[in-house]
Order: structure tokens, then C-alpha cells, then sequence
């Protein structure tokens, strides 16, 4: 049991089978958009009790409650969440859950406070689940996740996107598949997949964006502790009129629907 400012069970259990989560390098790049799904850390939760099992023969779970800090507003910025993850042989599963009421809208010292925050909305629900295989010196997997959205007015805090105020709502299906191979014991190519398709209305109507996302990586590692990595990232995007463009996570938006980024990195672990 654990109290404090902390992640969420989708974090704790989903994102360690995903590209983002495995290769912590990637995270400068390979979030789905927005982070809709929270795979990248974007907010963690305050005023928040956590429960974690041992491993019971492969079995692992756990649950989160953030509370909202404000008296009389009992469910004003609350957010709760829940997970699972089995290991057996060369297999992984993992599923978790995730609801946040208001969540940093009005009161900003609840479970997710105002800079954290990835989107104003009255709800937002995540459900997410994925599957990793390994084979000698290479892993595969699969994720999954779905975010809901109930009143969204804002994404990112900022509302150049000229979403509707009335109460309309959006969601973001992600499907992502991911591998993995070892060169040789100190180089890893790492690399996925990403299809998104998202559902949102705005000043010209609803909309039905899709986001096709393809990152790479090589990592090498200096110690330990240390280690440098090349990446890029492409994406695309089917803006279906909305006047959405591409939006690689970290950068400034692109002026049309196609973005290319790449990086370079040098990662210590304190």
C-alpha cells in the first residue's frame, strides 16, 4: 500500500507491453496522439492510495483511488483505476482500467491538477489490455486501448481545435503492434505500429480522424545505468475535414496532414 502523487493502473500494467512503455527512449515520439490513453505518463495522480499485489505464480494486480481533495465535491477530480498482468513462459497479458470525473476542470488540486492534465472534460474512461510474446533474442506484442470522453471542451489545455462547449463527446480507439530484436547483447532494434481512429465533433460537425503512426529505434547501452539511442517517427493523418494536421507528441504541430521527426537521445537512470 502506497500513498501520494502515482501512476495509474494502465500505466503500472498496460504500458510496460507497449512500445512507449518498454523502450522509455521512445517516449519522445511514439505516444498515441495526445496521449489519449496515458501510455506516455502525461498526468499522474495526487491525493492518491494504491494497492499492489505480490506475485502470486505469475499473477500480479492492483487498484488506484485519487481523491478529489474538495470538501462537499466528493466525485469533482477524482479518478480510480484498476489492473492485472500474467506471465506464464514466453507469453504476458496485461489489461487495466482507468475513470477520471472532471478532471482538472475546475478543481485543479483533485487527482489530476491543471498542468498535468491532457484534456477538460466532464469524463474520461480508458480500458486497455495487450499481449506480449518473447522468442530468443526477439519480442512481439500487441496493445490495445480505448479512451471516452464525455464533454470534452479541451485537449492539451488548449482550445485551438475549436471543439464544441456543448456537452458533445469523443473517443480514440488505438491499436498498436510492436517488436523488438537483439542485435547482439548491447544493440536493440525496436520498433511499431500504430492505428488510431478517433471520433470527435467541432465547430464544422463530427468527425472521424485516423492517425497512422510508424516509429523506429536503435539503442545501445553505455552502462547500466546509461544509455544513447537513434529515433524516428512518421505519421499521418486522415483528417476527414476536420481540420486536425499531424501532431508527433513533443513537437510543434505540423502545417499539413504528414509529419516526420527524428531524434537523438542520451537516457541516465538515477
Amino acid at each position: 500500500m502506497t500513498l501520494g502523487r502515482q501512476y495509474d493502473s494502465v500505466v503500472d500494467y498496460v504500458a510496460p507491453l507497449s512500445f512507449t512503455g518498454r523502450h522509455p527512449g521512445g517516449n519522445n515520439l511514439s505516444p498515441n496522439p495526445y496521449d489519449n490513453d496515458n501510455l506516455n505518463n502525461s498526468f499522474r495522480v495526487d491525493n492518491a492510495v494504491k494497492f499492489t499485489s505480490v506475485p502470486y505464480a505469475g499473477l500480479k494486480f492492483g487498484a488506484l483511488y485519487g481523491f478529489s481533495n474538495e470538501a462537499g465535491g466528493f466525485d469533482d477530480n477524482r479518478l480510480y483505476s484498476a489492473g492485472a498482468s500474467y506471465k506464464t513462459g514466453p507469453f504476458t497479458i496485461a489489461a487495466g482500467y482507468l475513470q477520471a470525473n472532471n478532471p482538472g476542470v475546475s478543481n485543479t488540486d483533485g487527482a489530476i491538477t491543471l498542468t498535468d492534465r491532457t484534456f477538460i472534460a466532464s469524463l474520461q474512461r480508458t480500458y486497455g489490455a495487450g499481449l506480449n510474446y518473447a522468442l530468443g533474442a526477439g519480442r512481439v506484442g500487441f496493445v490495445w486501448t480505448r479512451t471516452q470522453l464525455g464533454g470534452l471542451a479541451t485537449i492539451n489545455g488548449a482550445n485551438n481545435l475549436g471543439l464544441k462547449q456543448n456537452g458533445q463527446g469523443a473517443s480514440f480507439n488505438n491499436f498498436e503492434f510492436n517488436a523488438s530484436y537483439l542485435v547482439t547483447p548491447s544493440v536493440a532494434l525496436n520498433g511499431a505500429y500504430t492505428d488510431t481512429k478517433g471520433v470527435m465533433s467541432n465547430a464544422t460537425g463530427e468527425h472521424e480522424p485516423a492517425w497512422q503512426d510508424v516509429s523506429v529505434q536503435a539503442d545501445y547501452p553505455l552502462s547500466k545505468r546509461t544509455d544513447v539511442y537513434v529515433q524516428a517517427t512518421y505519421q499521418h493523418l486522415s483528417s476527414d475535414a476536420s481540420g486536425l494536421t499531424a501532431d508527433v507528441s513533443g513537437q510543434s504541430p505540423s502545417t499539413k496532414i504528414e509529419q516526420v521527426v527524428a531524434a537523438v537521445g542520451l537516457r541516465h537512470r538515477f
